[in-house]
């Protein structure tokens, strides 16, 4: 310092005096001689978009996960995560991208697995029986259901009624039909 006027980084001489300037990312001290760290990022949060890292004399700019450094150092923009891997974002149905992310779903009939990209065949039949009145059938994507032999099917299967067969042609019985849930049996009249 004792040759530089005193001064820690630059000395301007005037006509009988002189004062001291700080470099770019110093602060003259109030001693008007030394120079300090300016704390860039205290200000304004260093003009940065999202976040400001001081070092000494000088500072730089961050972006968070799901955002990319445009060309002037401090703005952030969203990266599209969806328009990578083949325009599904490692998604194996459907990607949405949102500010600073992105999420998968899936076609209907499928749940999104544990990973959160893959999909796997969702088994309705396991939850509630599908909704169907007997048997319930999962097939990949999708379900199906069916009644039992003797019970007429309505609303897909959702709804299974008793076939009365006694009903039609005397349910092919010579003699007496009886219904039964699901079945029917024949007897002979007295004497047969």
């Amino acid at each position: 310092y004792s040759n530089n006027g005193g001064c820690q980084h630059n000395c301007y001489n005037t006509v009988g005096s002189y004062y001291c300037t700080c470099d770019s990312g110093w602060e003259l001290s109030s001693n008007g001689k030394t120079c300090t760290d300016e704390i860039e990022c205290s200000s304004n949060n260093g003009g940065c978009d999202q976040n400001c890292i001081n070092t000494v004399g000088s500072y730089y700019c961050t972006c968070n996960n799901g955002w990319s450094e445009s060309d002037n150092g401090q703005t952030c923009t969203d990266i599209n995560e969806c328009s990578s891997d083949n325009a599904h974002g490692g998604c194996q149905h459907f990607c949405y991208n949102t500010a600073g992310s992105y999420y998968c779903t899936c076609v209907n009939g499928y749940e999104l697995s544990s990973n959160g990209k893959t999909c796997i065949d969702e088994i309705e039949c396991s939850s509630n029986n599908g909704g169907c009145a007997q048997n319930c059938h999962n097939v990949a994507g999708a379900y199906y259901c069916t009644c039992n032999n003797g019970w007429s099917e309505s609303n897909y299967g959702l709804i299974c009624t008793d076939i009365n067969e006694c009903s039609s042609n005397n349910g092919g019985c010579q003699h007496n039909c009886y219904n039964t849930v699901g079945s029917y049996y024949c007897t002979c009249n007295t004497g047969w």
